[in-house]
């Protein structure tokens, strides 16, 4: 009977638990939507900036603006993205992340490649790839920079911590293997005036 107490016991405290930490995780949610739907209100004013391969410019000037929550590492906690153009297809995407219930840019970004789970940045002449570690932080991995760059005359990698060295071409193509623009499973959301991110969020 002593035995059988202990297990109900057991059951309830892990239900109560199960509960308590579902109703936790969805006062977070709400909290995170509704400090990224203030920054969205900031992009749509003109106070925070779209960033686009090294130029920055208003919403106002943004040819198709789009917003999407993704959670890079899959901590449960959605990073935010926006981009000045959702309809092209090689657009650069600025990085959002939440900290003491702050939203903070991590980094613009346009790339990634899935089988590396590599993030990419490509600026005129030159690509480098991050890894995402949690918390904003993107760190390098790598640089590519093209001939003609630099005094270069091949193209040539540097990985952090090591000396610049030429890389081949079938290394080159290994390396940027399945790149695309943004993870498949990323959906992007158009900003408009009126767009509120927690509806959103409740409709999709």
């Amino acid at each position: 009977m002593k035995t059988r107490i202990i297990t109900v016991i057991s059951t309830l405290a892990i239900c109560l638990g199960t509960a308590s930490c579902s109703i936790g995780n969805g006062q977070a949610e709400g909290k995170a939507l509704g400090l990224y739907n203030d920054l969205l209100k900031k992009v749509i004013s003109g106070e925070e900036m779209f960033s686009d391969a090294g130029e920055g410019y208003e919403y106002k000037d943004a040819k198709e603006p789009g917003y999407a929550l993704y959670d890079i590492d899959k901590d449960g906690m959605d990073e935010l993205f926006i981009t000045p153009d959702i309809g092209e297809e090689w657009h650069t995407y600025s990085v959002y992340y939440i900290k003491d219930d702050n939203v903070i840019r991590a980094r613009a970004l346009n790339g990634y490649i899935p089988d590396k789970d590599c993030w990419t940045y490509s600026f005129d002449f030159f690509v480098e790839g991050y890894t995402y570690k949690g918390d904003g932080d993107f760190a390098r991995i790598w640089e590519l920079d093209y001939p003609w760059v630099d005094g270069y005359e091949v193209n040539t990698i540097n990985y952090e911590g090591q000396e610049p060295r030429e890389i081949k071409d079938e290394e080159l193509k290994e390396l940027l293997s399945g790149h695309i623009t943004e993870p498949e499973d990323l959906v992007w959301m158009p900003i408009r005036q009126d767009t509120d991110l927690r509806k959103d969020a409740i409709n999709h």
